[in-house]
């Protein structure tokens, strides 16, 4: 009974752990964190395959906003600020513009810390990715407003 409340404490330890230090700093819905995995390993695979920065960027990026847009997230919210009669529609747009910005600056840092992780940059090369998140994802909004 020792050694297998001892085994099921290493197994916890040793994959339980990494997954969850991983995740802490961050609070993802599943869709996001579906959609952050999607990309980052998709960006790690093309630079595998032997593709430019720009090419495993612009690879990963593709298929990603046809799951933005299909988001149950932003629909859900969308709808339970929608049926909030309290609120006039300049504070439903607001609302909806902030949740939009954290939503999407939640997944470019998730993104990044996950490339990080999975296939490690330089420091030119990761503050480049940084960059390129942040301006796609404001691209996004700009094109949303």
């Amino acid at each position: 009974m020792g050694r297998l409340l001892l085994a099921c404490l290493i197994a916890i330890t040793i994959f339980i752990h990494p997954i969850a230090t991983n995740a802490k700093d961050t609070d993802l819905t599943p869709s996001q964190y579906k959609l952050s995995k999607h990309v980052a390993s998709k960006f790690c695979e093309a630079r595998n395959d032997g593709l430019s920065f720009e090419s495993a960027l612009g690879t990963s990026i593709a298929g990603a906003w046809w799951r933005v847009l299909l988001n149950t997230d932003f629909l859900k919210y969308g709808f339970d600020v929608g049926q909030q009669d309290e609120l006039t529609n300049e504070e439903r747009n607001q609302s909806i513009d902030e949740y939009q910005k954290k939503y999407f600056a939640d997944i470019g840092a998730f993104i990044v810390s996950k490339v990080q992780k999975d296939c490690p940059l330089n420091n030119h090369d990761f503050e480049k990715l940084k960059a390129e998140i942040d301006e796609i994802w404001l691209e996004n909004e700009t094109a949303q407003t």
